[in-house]
């Protein structure tokens, strides 16, 4: 899914935009992990469905793994330091134009980041920095 466009962002999108960014690096990290760990995500060549079958496997392994042997996690503090360390922005190629659906599903998301049920207490203030 594509951030909204960095003209004319109002606080709603901008709180979007720093959403869409926090679960992008969540993926991009977990993705990370489990292919340094099993190097079979790296060269999986299959269809969608066994690929997805062999990611949950890997997550399950992994996940049993770590219980018998954790590793160490960063701490909540380090979690955002990394607005401080190089550019955040998203890369794109290609065409920028999109179908109405994931429109409408990406403003079906910002309207709820922004709704009392969907909203953080501390995402205005880490997304207006």
């Amino acid at each position: 899914m594509k951030p909204f466009a960095r003209r004319q962002l109002t606080t709603q999108k901008r709180v979007f935009n720093y959403r869409l960014s926090r679960a992008r690096r969540q993926i991009e990290c977990t993705f990370g992990i489990l292919s340094n760990t099993w190097r079979i995500m790296k060269s999986i060549d299959t269809d969608v469905l066994p690929a997805i079958d062999s990611e949950k496997a890997i997550c399950v392994l992994h996940n049993f793994l770590l219980a018998k042997e954790p590793i160490q996690v960063a701490s909540d503090s380090d979690k955002d330091n990394w607005r401080t360390t190089g550019d955040t922005s998203a890369r794109f190629t290609g065409s920028r134009n999109s179908t109405r659906q994931p429109a409408t599903i990406r403003q079906t998301l910002c309207d709820y980041f922004n709704s009392p049920e969907g909203s953080l207490p501390w995402q205005l203030e880490a997304c207006m920095h």
